[in-house]
This record gives C-alpha cells, sequence and structure tokens, in this order.
C-alpha cells in the first residue's frame, strides 16, 4: 500500500491539475475590476482578487500580471506612472498607498442612513444592498443592523421584533420573521391605517407615547442625562459609567415618515470658522471627533494633547482607545463655548462630530417641531482659563492658604444665580420732549459688527426691540487688540437727566475701615453694570437705533451719566449685611476684604464668594489679590497698621529724570516755578539751576546744580506742597501731553489759604503707536488717561479740567466723532466735568510731566524681574555686595538692582531676560540697531547692548520676511539661446484682467517669437487651458509647432491638458522660476507696449479695446526692434510690410520674390548677429548692479519673497517661510518645499535673489512668553 504521503501529493497535483485547464479568461468576468475613481475601497477589491486567487492557484507572477490587467481608469494611469512593477507584493503595497485613503467611512454612514427600503424592493434585496454598501469601509454589524431598520418604512412598535440580534445571521432569520408576518397582516381587508396619506401619527415628543401631544402630557420635562422624567439634565445628579453610546440612544428622536415635522439630532457648529455637522447625543458621556477632522481646523489656538488617551466602551460592548484630548472654542447656534473632544479614529463614529452629554453643563436643549436648540444656560460665562492667569505673586504666601485659595477660584460658579436685586436704575428726564436721532451710515464690516452685537445682547436678554420716541445713536470704538467694542452715544440724553445722588463711600471712611487689620483681599468686579435691570419705563429712554432696527436695554448699559451710583447702590445692596459686619468693603467694583489673619480672610473669602454666586456676578481674577500683607487702596499704601500715601502719587515727581540739557531744565523749573508760591526761599533753592539758563553760560550740571534739583523734588512731594484730598473741595484735573508722554496734575483748592494745592502727579510714555497721534488726539487722550487714573477721586463731584487745547470743547459736542474720539468721549460721559481752555504758558506743571514721564514697572513684571536677577549668578552677587556696603553707581530700588549713568537710574537686565528687553524695544517699529540701542539704553543696562541687538535683529522673523535684502541684488543674467531661425521658440503668457466687453473678453493670450520678435496678440474670454489651447491650434494652423515653448506658472500652462498637448506636438515647455519675470522677459515687455497703446486707442469705449488687437499687432510687428536691426515682419518674411497707403509696383514685387531665399539667409544671419551683440550688451549693464549669489545647500532653511500679491496685501510680509531647499537647480534655482505651517506654496522653485537665510529665535527662559 502506497504511504499517506503520496496519496495527499496526488491529490494536490490532480487539484492543481484540474485548475490548469482553466484559463484567466474563463474568470475574468466574473472579477470586478479596479478603477480608483468611485468609492470601491482598494482593500475589498484586494481581498476578492486574492480569494480567486487562491482557489485558481495562481503563483504571484500570474497574481501580478492578472491584477495589472483589472485595473482601468485612474488606477491604470498611477500603475503606469509608477513605471516597471514587477513584484506582487509591491503592486498591492503602492495601490493601497495610494488608494485606500479614499475610504471615507462619514459618506458611507450618511449613505446607509438615508437609504430607505424601495416599494417595489423585496427585504431580501434591500438587505443585500445595504450590506453590499457597508462592505465599502469599516462599519459595524450592529450599525448596519439599525441602519437596515431605520430604512424600512413601519412603526416602531410593529418593527421591535427586529430588535436584539447580536450577530447578522441572527438579524437574518428575524427579518424573515418579519417579511412573513408583514405578508400575512397585507392580506387582510384593508382598513384605514396611520399610513394612508392626509394621516399623521400624533406622538407626545417628550415622552413617545401616541395617545397625547407634547403640551398636555402630564410626565413632566424628561432629563436628558438620565431619561426620568421631572427634572432638566442640568439639575441632574445621576452620572453612569464612561461609555461611548454612538447609537442613537431614542428611536423616537429620529425623523419617522409617519411624522415628518420631528428633525434629526443633527446640527451645524463651527470650529475656526469650519463647518461640521454634529450629532446631539447625550447618552454619551463625552464629546467625540474623527482624527481626519482635526487636521482641517488646527491653529495654535487650538490644544491637541496627544498624550492624553482615555479607554472607551463603545457599541455592543467594543472597546478603543482614544487619539488624544482636543481643547477648541466651538459656535453653537451663534454661542461660544470652550469644549473639550476626544479624538478617536474616522471608523470609531458615523459622523464627524458627537456632541455628548458635557454640553449640558453649558446649554439647555429643545428639541421643537421646527428643529433642535441650543441655548447658553447663563450668558455670565466665566472662562476656565482664565481663573488660571492669574499671576503667582496675587496668590498667599502660605502655600496651604494658596491651595485652598485656587479651589475656591475653581469651584466659583457662575450660572448658578438664585437671587435678583430689586435695584433698579430709574431714569428721571429734566425735560420729557422725545429725543431723536438717526441712525448713522456704517461700512458693511461695521455693520456686521453691530449686528452680531445685537443678536448677543438679544439672546442673553441684555436688549429688545423697541418703539420708542427716544432714539440715541450706535458708535464703534476700536478696542487695543483691533477688534470692535459697540457703543452708544447718549451725550443728548446725559443731558436731561436727573443726576442720582447716591453718595458714593468717602475714601476717608474706606481707610478708616481698615485700620487693625493685617490682611487684605481685593477683588474687582467685572462686567458690574450688566446685572443692574433697567426700570420698566426707563428703558424707552435708553434705546437706540441702527440702521436695521431699534432696540431697548433691559440692563444698565454703559454711558449713562448715572451709572455709577447706581451701580454703586447696586453693590452695597448685595453685600449689605457683609459691608456692615466689616467682612467687604465696596467702592464701586472693587471690593477688600480686611482680615487679622490669613485664616479670618479666608472664612471672608468664602462669604463673599458664596453671595456673589447668589448674585451671578463676575470677577476679573488677573486684578484680584489674595491674603496680601501690603496693599494699593485707593491712592494709599497699607501695611502693618500703618497708612502712607501711595508712591504713584509722587513718582511723576520723585522719579523725575535729571535734566541733561537746556531743555530738559526749562521743563522741570516750569513745574517747580508752578508751585513756587507754597515753597519758602523758592528763588534761592532754584539759583544753581536758573543760573544754568542765563547766555553764554555752558550747561554743566555739576553737584550743587544736583542738590538744588533733590531738593525741590523732595519738597513738591512732600507737604504744605502735596496735600492730602479731600471730596468737599473744588477740584481741578491739569493735564498736557507731547509726543513722548502726557502728564496731570489733581489739585484742589485749601481753605486755609484759598489756593490750588497739588493732589496727586501722573506721568506716562506714550506707545510707539500713539506717538503718532495728531497733537489734538495726545491732548484728549491726556484726560482721558488722567480721569481713568483719578476715577475713585473724581466719580460722583463736580470738577474742572484744565488743558491748553482749545479745540476739545467744541470737539465733544459733534454729532459725529471719529471712532477713536468717540470711545474716549463716552468713557467721560460718567463723569460731571467742565473743560477750561489755558494756554500753554500756564500749564507748565502738567507739560514738564508730559515731556519727561517716567518708566514704572508693573507689579507683576518686576516680580519676574526680580527672580530673573536673582537666578542671575553676577547680579545677585552684586545684590549681596550692596547690603553690605554701596558699590560703583549701583544701587537697589524696590528689591531691583539698577545703575546710575549719566544721571539716569537704568534697570540691571540679567541674561535670561536680555533678548525679550530688546526684543520689546525693536519690535516697536522693528528699528535698525541705532534706533533699537537708544531706546533699550533709555531704561536698561546691559553690557555689549549693540551687539546683542544685532544678533536679535538677525533673529527678527518679522525683519526676515518684511525687508528687503540689502546690498547689491544677487545673481547674474543668464539669456536663452534664441537659435537661428524663425518659429522655434514661442514666448507665451496671459494680460488680464482687463475691462469686459460686450463678447465677454477680459484677458489677451500673447504669443512672442523668440528669434523674430514677431507677436500674436489674441483676445481671450479666460485663463482656462482649453481657451489657450485652442489660440495655439489656430497659430499652428499656418506656422506649425514650435520646438519649445517659455511660460510661467499660471495654472492654464501647468495643467495636465496643456503638458499633454506639448507632448504629443513634441514641443519642449519650460516653466520660469516664481517671481522672476525676467525669465519670460520678451512677452513681459511687449504686455508694458500692448497696455499702454490699446487703453490710448479705446480710451472713448474701453469695452471695445478687443478691436483694436489687430491693429496693435500690426503696430508691434512693422515696427524697427533694436535687437535684430529690422522689424519683427521683415525678418520673419523676407519683405517690409505693405502699408495701406502705400503703392507698390507688380515689377518690384517680382523681383523681391526672386531674391526672397537669398535675403531671408542673410537677414536672419544679421538678426542672429545683433540678438549675440544685444545680449552680450544686456549681460554687461545688468551684472554691473549684482553681486555673486549666495550659495544654499540641500536642507539649509531659508526665506523665499512674496510673488503673489492680491488686492488689500500690500502691508503682507515680503517673504515667506521657513522653507527647506531640497534640490539645487541650473542658473542659481533652487527647489524649496515649506517647513511647518507657514503661508504659501508648499513646494515651488525660487532662485538666489528671491531668497534669504532663515534663523531660528531663542525664547529667554524669563520672557512672558515662556511664563505663559
Amino acid at each position: 500500500m502506497p504511504p499517506k504521503k503520496d496519496i495527499k501529493d496526488g491529490e494536490e497535483r490532480e487539484s492543481r491539475d484540474t485548475t490548469s485547464y482553466i484559463s484567466f479568461a474563463d474568470v475574468e468576468k466574473s472579477m470586478t475590476s479596479f478603477s480608483g475613481d468611485d468609492s470601491y475601497p482598494i482593500s475589498t477589491w484586494f481581498e476578492e482578487f486574492e480569494d480567486t486567487a487562491l482557489l485558481m492557484s495562481w503563483t504571484e507572477v500570474e497574481k501580478l500580471i492578472y491584477a495589472k490587467r483589472l485595473l482601468s481608469g485612474t488606477a491604470k494611469l498611477f500603475l503606469r506612472s509608477l513605471g516597471g512593477v514587477k513584484d506582487y507584493k509591491k503592486l498591492k503595497q503602492e495601490l493601497e498607498d495610494e488608494f485606500g485613503s479614499k475610504l471615507n467611512s462619514a459618506a458611507i454612514h450618511k449613505k446607509l442612513s438615508s437609504r430607505k427600503m424601495k416599494k417595489d424592493e423585496t427585504y431580501q434585496q434591500y438587505f443585500l444592498h445595504m450590506k453590499e454598501c457597508a462592505l465599502h469601509g469599516n462599519i459595524e454589524d450592529a450599525a448596519l443592523m439599525e441602519y437596515v431598520i431605520d430604512g424600512i418604512q413601519d412603526s416602531e412598535s410593529n418593527k421591535s421584533i427586529l430588535y436584539g440580534a447580536s450577530n447578522l445571521k441572527e438579524f437574518r432569520k428575524k427579518l424573515d420573521i418579519y417579511k412573513s408576518i408583514k405578508e400575512k397582516t397585507q392580506t387582510r381587508p384593508s382598513v384605514s391605517t396611520p399610513f394612508a396619506k392626509n394621516n399623521k401619527i400624533k406622538r407626545c415628543f417628550n415622552c413617545g407615547d401616541l395617545d397625547h401631544q407634547a403640551p398636555t402630557c402630564t410626565k413632566g420635562i424628561k432629563c436628558f442625562r438620565c431619561n426620568e422624567f421631572g427634572h432638566k439634565g442640568t439639575q441632574c445628579n445621576n452620572k453612569g459609567k464612561k461609555t461611548l453610546n454612538i447609537q442613537k440612544t431614542d428611536s423616537k428622536i429620529k425623523t419617522a415618515k409617519e411624522d415628518k415635522e420631528l428633525e434629526t439630532p443633527y446640527k451645524k457648529i463651527k470650529i475656526n470658522d469650519v463647518e461640521i455637522t454634529a450629532l446631539i447625543d447625550t447618552g454619551s458621556d463625552v464629546n467625540l471627533i474623527k482624527l481626519s477632522e482635526v487636521e482641517k481646523f488646527m491653529t495654535e489656538k487650538v490644544i491637541y494633547d496627544k498624550e492624553k488617551s482615555i479607554h472607551l466602551t463603545g457599541i455592543a460592548g467594543k472597546e478603543l482607545n482614544t487619539k488624544g484630548l482636543l481643547k477648541v472654542k466651538v459656535l453653537i447656534d451663534d454661542y461660544y463655548a470652550d469644549l473639550e473632544f476626544h479624538v478617536v479614529q474616522d471608523y470609531a463614529i458615523p459622523v464627524s462630530v458627537i456632541l455628548g452629554n458635557p454640553i449640558l453643563k453649558d446649554f439647555e436643549i429643545n428639541f421643537t417641531r421646527d428643529g433642535i436648540f441650543l441655548e447658553k444656560i447663563s450668558y455670565l460665562t466665566l472662562l476656565a482659563e482664565e481663573k488660571n492667569t492669574i499671576c503667582d505673586e496675587h496668590y498667599p504666601e502660605n502655600k496651604e492658604i494658596a491651595d485652598k485659595v485656587t479651589k475656591l477660584i475653581k469651584e466659583y460658579k457662575t450660572n448658578a444665580k438664585k437671587k435678583e436685586s430689586n435695584v433698579e436704575m430709574k431714569i428721571i428726564l429734566t425735560e420729557e420732549d422725545p429725543i431723536y436721532q438717526s441712525p448713522r451710515r456704517l461700512s458693511p464690516l461695521e455693520m456686521k459688527v453691530v449686528d452680531e452685537q445685537i443678536k448677543e445682547w438679544l439672546d442673553q436678554k441684555i436688549i429688545r426691540p423697541s418703539k420708542s420716541d427716544f432714539a440715541s445713536p450706535v458708535v464703534l470704538a476700536k478696542k487695543k487688540d483691533g477688534t470692535y467694542r459697540l457703543c452708544i452715544d447718549y451725550r443728548k440724553l446725559n443731558k436731561r437727566i436727573v443726576k442720582d445722588r447716591f453718595p458714593l463711600p468717602l475714601i476717608e471712611d474706606q481707610i478708616d475701615r481698615l485700620k487693625g487689620a493685617k490682611v487684605f483681599t481685593t477683588l474687582d468686579l467685572k462686567n458690574g453694570f450688566m446685572h443692574v435691570n433697567v426700570h420698566e419705563e426707563s428703558r424707552k429712554f435708553t434705546a437706540f437705533v441702527t440702521p436695521q432696527g431699534q432696540y431697548e436695554f433691559m440692563k444698565m448699559p454703559f454711558g449713562l451719566c448715572t451709572a455709577p451710583s447706581v451701580f454703586q447702590r447696586y453693590v452695597n445692596h448685595v453685600f449689605q449685611d457683609l459691608i456692615s459686619d466689616g467682612t467687604v468693603l465696596a467702592y464701586l467694583d472693587d471690593l477688600i476684604l480686611p482680615s487679622e489673619s490669613e485664616e479670618e480672610g479666608l472664612e471672608k473669602l468664602v462669604k463673599v464668594f458664596q453671595r456673589a454666586e447668589e448674585y451671578g456676578l463676575l470677577f476679573n481674577w488677573k486684578k484680584c489679590h489674595f491674603m496680601k500683607r501690603e496693599i494699593e487702596y485707593l491712592g494709599y499704601i497699607i501695611r502693618n497698621n500703618e497708612l502712607r500715601p501711595s508712591k504713584e502719587k509722587i513718582s511723576a515727581v520723585s522719579r523725575f529724570k535729571t535734566p541733561h540739557n537746556i531743555k530738559s531744565l526749562q521743563s522741570f523749573l516750569g513745574l517747580s516755578g508752578y508751585f513756587r508760591k507754597f515753597i519758602k526761599n523758592y528763588s534761592i533753592i532754584a539759583k544753581p539751576l536758573t543760573n544754568l539758563l542765563k547766555k553764554n553760560v555752558e550747561f554743566n550740571f555739576e553737584e550743587e546744580c544736583e542738590m538744588a534739583f533733590n531738593e525741590l523734588k523732595r519738597i513738591l512731594c512732600s507737604s504744605p506742597v502735596l496735600r492730602i484730598y479731600d471730596p468737599d473741595l473744588t477740584t481741578e484735573l491739569h493735564t498736557d501731553a507731547s509726543a513722548e508722554g502726557y502728564g496731570a496734575v489733581l489739585l484742589q483748592k485749601s481753605p486755609t489759604d484759598n489756593q490750588m494745592h497739588p493732589v496727586y502727579y501722573m506721568s506716562k510714555k506714550t506707545t510707539p503707536a500713539e506717538r503718532k497721534y495728531h497733537s489734538y488726539y495726545l491732548e484728549i487722550l491726556a484726560i482721558v488717561e488722567a480721569v481713568k487714573k483719578f476715577r475713585v477721586y473724581l466719580l460722583g463731584i463736580r470738577f474742572k479740567i484744565v488743558t491748553d487745547c482749545s479745540a476739545l470743547t467744541k470737539t465733544l459736542q459733534k454729532k459725529d466723532l471719529p471712532p477713536r474720539v468717540a470711545r474716549w468721549a463716552l468713557l467721560l460721559e460718567e463723569y460731571n466735568y467742565e473743560i477750561e481752555h489755558r494756554s500753554g504758558s500756564r500749564l507748565k506743571h502738567a507739560d514738564a510731566l508730559s515731556r519727561n514721564p517716567v518708566c514704572l514697572i508693573l507689579t507683576e513684571a518686576a516680580a519676574r524681574l526680580k527672580r530673573a536677577q536673582d537666578d542671575d549668578p553676577h547680579i545677585s552677587l552684586l545684590k549681596k555686595m550692596l547690603e553690605r556696603e554701596p558699590y560703583q553707581d549701583y544701587i537697589m530700588e524696590r528689591g531691583i538692582l539698577c545703575k546710575e549713568k549719566d544721571g539716569t537710574r537704568l534697570i540691571v537686565v540679567p541674561k535670561k531676560m536680555q533678548n525679550e528687553i530688546i526684543r520689546k524695544k525693536h519690535d516697536y517699529g522693528h528699528f535698525g540697531v541705532r534706533k533699537t540701542e537708544e531706546l533699550v539704553s533709555r531704561e536698561y543696562y546691559v553690557e555689549n547692548l549693540k551687539e546683542k541687538i544685532r544678533k536679535v535683529i538677525d533673529n527678527c522673523v518679522e525683519c526676515i520676511l518684511t525687508e528687503q535684502k540689502k546690498g547689491k541684488k544677487e545673481g547674474f543674467l543668464h539669456p536663452l539661446d534664441k537659435g537661428d531661425v524663425p518659429l522655434s521658440t514661442y514666448h507665451i503668457d496671459h494680460l488680464g484682467p482687463l475691462t469686459s466687453t460686450n463678447k465677454n473678453y477680459k484677458y489677451i493670450f500673447t504669443v512672442v517669437d523668440g528669434f523674430t520678435k514677431f507677436t500674436w496678440i489674441y483676445p481671450t474670454k479666460s485663463l482656462s487651458t482649453d481657451e489657450t489651447l485652442d489660440k495655439l491650434r489656430v497659430q499652428q494652423q499656418t506656422f506649425g509647432s514650435p520646438q519649445r515653448i517659455i511660460s510661467d506658472r499660471n495654472a492654464a500652462f501647468t495643467s495636465k491638458d496643456f503638458q499633454d498637448y506639448c507632448e504629443q506636438e513634441g514641443i519642449t515647455h519650460y516653466t520660469i522660476t516664481t517671481g522672476q519675470p525676467r525669465g519670460n522677459g520678451q512677452v513681459e515687455r511687449i504686455h508694458q507696449i500692448i497696455i499702454s497703446v490699446i487703453s490710448k486707442l479705446s480710451a472713448d469705449d474701453p469695452t471695445k479695446w478687443y478691436k483694436q488687437v489687430s491693429k496693435v499687432q500690426r503696430c508691434l510687428n512693422s515696427t524697427w526692434q533694436r535687437s535684430i536691426g529690422m522689424t519683427p515682419f521683415e525678418l520673419l518674411f523676407g519683405t517690409k510690410m505693405k502699408d495701406e497707403n502705400e503703392k507698390i509696383m507688380k515689377l518690384i514685387e517680382e523681383e523681391e520674390v526672386k531674391n526672397y531665399n537669398k535675403q531671408r539667409n542673410e537677414l536672419r544671419l544679421k538678426a542672429k548677429e545683433s540678438i549675440q551683440k544685444m545680449q552680450e550688451e544686456n549681460v554687461k549693464n545688468y551684472n554691473r548692479r549684482r553681486k555673486k549669489a549666495t550659495e544654499y545647500k540641500v536642507d539649509d532653511l531659508v526665506a523665499i519673497k512674496r510673488t503673489q500679491f492680491t488686492q488689500g496685501s500690500k502691508l503682507y510680509p515680503k517673504y515667506l517661510g521657513p522653507y527647506a531647499v531640497t534640490a539645487k537647480k541650473h542658473h542659481e534655482r533652487y527647489a524649496v518645499r515649506k517647513v511647518g505651517e507657514c503661508e504659501g506654496p508648499i513646494n515651488t522653485t525660487t532662485s538666489a535673489d528671491l531668497m534669504k537665510p532663515w534663523v531660528d529665535e531663542d525664547v529667554d527662559e524669563y520672557s512672558s512668553e515662556s511664563d505663559e
């Protein structure tokens, strides 16, 4: 008996022999070809192909051959582009890489969702069609079964038998049972059914029952968190297991055929202006987004943490790991919300985005017959990230207390408003006659801003539509960040309003109540006015108009003169008992909590937060300070039960820089001289200074002058010159401004000597933008900044503003104000003031402060600077030395090391902050080394400053991208060889767009023969490839095809059709480097002539320019050309062009024909010599102004010049980058590829003269960027 092994081998041979009789042609018809042009997935195609290959026992070579034969369309074209693929595995890999990404699961889900069973379709056919569709993507069985059920048009009760299948086989059995039931019921006598025409099912949308509708439902509101009745999702305490639920949680939500009025729970949302369709699925415990969607809107504002992956349980118990956490701002129904999304693979969910249960924290979802609407729970939303921006210096020093404060802040709720104050704004007018002003004209951009703000206010119930007889116009005020704030111009209304006499707290009383306290917390209320209701009868007075309609305020608006007093009344009411027992003191939006210890301070903070939560108040966390031992409050420094005036009151004088020339000395003497009546022996003290003003006296600020200068500053900052503020005294505010800065002095009339004494000095430097303001704007800005600075002193009292700007009073009374002035004017409406003009000679005290602004370091910046100095080994050593004894010209000021230089006190900058300081000064206007050095050395001391500035400027990305390259331009001229025969080289290009004609011509297509300069001009309707090729074919009929074509990289010339045309005609196509028009200079020069001549010929009717084209072409070709020494027509045809008026005798014409061949060759030789001579001359002249090009290596980072400019892009950076060099080409040309997410094309070619090196810049360890 033969061995078993031999029998098996025989069977295998027999099997192989049987299949060998079946050829590929026999099975080809039963196999599907693959084109790559439809949604059929490559993976499915390969599965089917390999199943057949296994059945037919094909070898690897046979599989390669047969697979290639089954490719068609795009797939076949792709195979050709690969060249010779000689391995089946490689072919499979290449095809999967190219066409695998074409799989779009979302499209398949959408197709399955919309697919309904047809009337003439059997259940088996319908099921198999759905199954086939699902095979095109990674669709789970459970999802497919639900799509099949949804597509069957029947009631849910009838279809209930189809639910509960665990796999497709079991589902198919259930479908057969359902089919038999339906067949039996259809044989019964016809009765009226819910599906009969004009009969709709009446179903309760709330509970799903059929016996009633939602308005009469007795079960109450339904919670979308736990699906129970009787409470909202926001009040639900039930929390389920973290489960990814992507199936529909309630089939009643879906649109049913029997009730077409109900909408599917999908919602259009926007992320970074990208519109996406989201599924509202509150059964999902998390928000989900597809991985492929994330790439569409990634910017630096979007936070995508790929490390934060979690484990989720999905449909039918399937588990998966997420691909990270995405934090992004989302726009839903015109509301913005900061949401977190867990990123999942595309196959995991059927839609791009699922909005799950977390949105219930921010929104209430309203399901109505008109659709699904989301409404924000409260408009007073506190962004979570704002709480995290509190500076460390604002927290308590005790870590345990600091942690408790942090917890309180994080747990503070802004949507827990439970109480409403009975304080309302009542407006009483001196005259009841209506004030109605017409709406002002707005630009489309301004109109958009106004419409958006109106919509937001309407949604937040801040305003409502109005029919009032009163109407004030709107004003758009530009904020510092470039956005706009909508304000109402209530100036006319304010003149009639009877002032609310509710008193503001006396500053002295507030200060007295702080005595004995050692620990202080200060809180700053945010958006305070919007908490106060406007009385129903007063709302008509607040009405305002826009071009779109009229509205009135329900909440107290900004800009009404009584608003501060009303708000103080509101704050007092909210914190009434806490104010009475000393827990909190309130001065407008400033709250202070005095306490004996940090523990007591924490208890008081809890009480205040609880009360604030009840009324839904917001805090400006950046301005809050917690449990501090020293605070500045209402112009005083309070520490250890001691009270002293704030240094800011006198800093403008105490830090006045030592005069360094006559002008600065006159400025200081103007300040001190204004108050000389209060300074005993003023002339004697100031004599060393006044002596320097005499003629023929050299300015030498010696020790005697320094002593006099310091003594006058000391006297100006102390009594009897400087007085304590008293709200009952006559008050004046004197202001002045210059390009260097603006200054102000707050003065009050003393009852003892009846003279005006200074109370507070202010001095501030102008920003680079403010320095460019007209002096008129600067004067108004000085007033506004001073009023804001002295707000606590000026609110609630009558005061006088004294300025040397004579036009100010008339300006503020104008109907239409410039936007910048409008914003300032509206800010002043809160105050009760009059304006007085005085000449500049009578305001020398304010003028001195404006021309000598002091550099004040902000608290947060000072803390950061101090930390950096302490960490700098050299500076920390100097600080220790100064603790023992003086050292050179170094001094300590408020814990910060400074250096005296030329009478100026400069801050010593630690190494780790030097780049940031230099960079900020340089960024004022991106100045050069000299100007930046001047700006830095005014306030800071940095060793080897010039060298470090040069390094920072070399690393400045903005300068790299915007500045032109200095010195001679790079690269020499490389002229093209024109050959020695006509019609071998064409230069082509488009000109336009031009004025549209009645034949819709907008462009000109130009063809120039490189050798003869002969030009053809064709009017065209578009820049399309088809029209371009049509003109070339017209050209071809008469002159044939050229050997080569030179063009730019216009889309018409780089398209596949154009390349195919060149390939068919045997034409070599050259494209010039982007941004180098000289590469196609022949046609560029012709275009300059064409546009000039055509515009003149068609001046009477520009729409008929196309009729002049033939004349221009004739003119160009009959004009003598310097480069060839004759006309293009003469060189091409060997004869001169005949003029219309020229009569040429027949004999001469015959003679010319006889001599044509000989003359033609002589002319061409002559033309070639002329062209060569001209090119040599051009090269010589061109290269004289150039230098050798910089050579770049592969992988070098560069910036490339912007060559494409659109309307309004003149201020865009001149360079783009960074780009990496990928290849070096001829004549200093390079191929480059974009690195990162910068602006510009991904791949392009450029030349050395359009490139510059890219240098990365470092960020200092202690820079503000690193702090954030």
